[in-house]
């Protein structure tokens, strides 16, 4: 029986994370969600992200099997598996020094299938962004409106692509996913994101653009980090425009051909030409495994290395309004 000792917060938080992509009700209830985030590509609209045409990116090692994982620091007996099973965890892979020591699959998943990714989305929109900027493509201290003249009547006019990016936007936008009269609830009516849990007006805005268009300033937001999923949104359209490409074209060309992605992802969309970059990719474990390791790797020459430093080197976020014991969190480009 291997052991390993208590993991540190980080892993804690990547363990949270994994689990509530199977208990989250953002896409569907629990236990249905089990199915359905791994079935997206047959309930919403979706674009396929292409990988590689030559030969993956080959992991190595030899995988433990989970039962044969024992978490210390427990009251005895307590392995992988049973955290597994506790959690909900539809799928895991565990790198460490480059070597593959867990990857195990439950319910519908399979190494090949892809599982929806949720908001870590948003990582990979701002690491395109990155890219972007580091081929002269796009500048991040220009306003969006700069790029996206439709936007001037809303919160981002005027507003840095560097702000947005950081979430430090003075824009209206309530996150609250039980609440019925909340932002994220006109955004699934505008998006059919969910759209049968909400009460929609007819008269509301149809599609993604549409709707980012009528997002309104909010004075007390301004220069603070304050997490708003629809400030990805616009960030993933700028990065279309200044590309002249659509997102998962972008993340296809960019990041999942050139990491040398094992099988093809997808990107939901609203069917009228706006993709969820705030949490609608859907990609297979191990490609999932594989961008992870592409940052921890200094990007390959694939990410450039000076966004992946200032990522690891950020002095903490003093607006940040979550206390966490002994850490100085910070989200600089969705990350």
């Amino acid at each position: 029986m291997k052991t390993f000792p208590t993991p540190s917060l980080t892993a804690v938080i990547a363990l949270i994370t994994a689990a509530c992509l199977s208990v989250e009700t953002v896409a569907s209830d629990w236990p249905d969600n089990h199915w359905q985030f791994s079935h997206m590509r047959e309930l919403y609209p979706t674009a396929n992200i292409e990988r590689t045409t030559s030969s993956p990116w080959t992991l190595t090692g030899e995988p433990l099997a989970p039962e044969d994982i024992e978490l210390s620091q427990t009251d005895g007996g307590y392995t992988l598996a049973d955290a597994i099973k506790a959690q909900n965890i539809d799928s895991l892979m565990v790198i460490k020094d480059g070597q593959v020591r867990v990857e195990t699959y439950r319910g519908e998943q399979s190494p090949s299938r892809t599982h929806l990714m949720m908001s870590t989305t948003k990582s990979v929109v701002g690491t395109i962004a990155a890219i972007l900027e580091a081929r002269g493509q796009l500048d991040l201290s220009k306003s969006v409106d700069h790029y996206l003249p439709e936007m001037s009547q809303s919160a981002y006019r005027g507003e840095s692509v560097r702000d947005v990016l950081d979430m430090r936007v003075g824009s209206k936008f309530n996150e609250d996913y039980e609440a019925l009269d909340s932002d994220i609830a006109a955004y699934g009516c505008a998006t059919g994101w969910d759209k049968h849990l909400y009460e929609c007006d007819e008269d509301s805005p149809q599609g993604l653009k549409s709707y980012m268009q009528t997002i309104q300033r909010d004075e007390a937001n301004d220069n603070r980090w304050v997490y708003k999923s629809i400030d990805t949104d616009v960030v993933g359209w700028v990065l279309e425009r200044v590309s002249d490409k659509r997102l998962p074209e972008l993340i296809s060309d960019k990041i999942w051909k050139p990491m040398g992605a094992e099988f093809d992802a997808d990107m939901m969309g609203d069917g009228l030409g706006g993709f969820f970059a705030s949490g609608g990719m859907n990609a297979a474990l191990r490609d999932y495994a594989r961008f992870g390791q592409l940052i921890l790797d200094g990007g390959r020459g694939i990410v450039p290395k000076a966004f992946i430093d200032d990522l690891m080197n950020q002095p903490g976020d003093p607006t940040w309004p979550y206390p966490v014991e002994g850490a100085k969190p910070y989200y600089p480009s969705f990350w």
